[in-house]
């Protein structure tokens, strides 16, 4: 419930009740009202509260408290990579996976060497 998943996200990042309050520009109860169920903040709210707490609208809507993505059936993964699966074998789809693995690591590395994500296209 979004109650719980503010004051989970809020307690992850150390803030106070005060500190979200000033951060929305607005008292601590109108805050506390949030986290207490008794008010529901709007959508521009919520998305600069996702934003402060560094997580996802989505996360801070989800009936769960989970952080974790949905797992998606892998039938549903090779059918968004191949269109389907009639011609796809087993093998063809560990390649696939090896090289997502690959990729991660790669730009893993970059990123603790204090590289950003890659450029996007230059029609981006």
């Amino acid at each position: 419930m979004l109650k719980d998943n503010l004051i989970a996200a809020r307690l992850k990042k150390n803030y106070t009740q005060q500190q979200v309050a000033d951060h929305l520009n607005m008292k601590r109860q109108s805050y506390g009202a949030y986290e207490r169920g008794v008010s529901i903040p709007d959508a521009k709210t919520l998305q600069i509260l996702a934003d402060y707490f560094d997580v996802s609208v989505d996360y801070l809507l989800r009936r769960d408290n989970s952080e974790d993505p949905p797992e998606i059936p892998e039938e549903d993964i090779k059918f968004a990579l191949f269109g389907g699966v009639n011609n796809l074998t087993d093998e063809m789809y560990e390649e696939v996976l090896e090289f997502v693995e690959f990729v991660k690591q790669k730009y893993a590395k970059k990123q603790i060497k204090g590289s950003s994500v890659p450029p996007k296209g230059k029609d981006e």
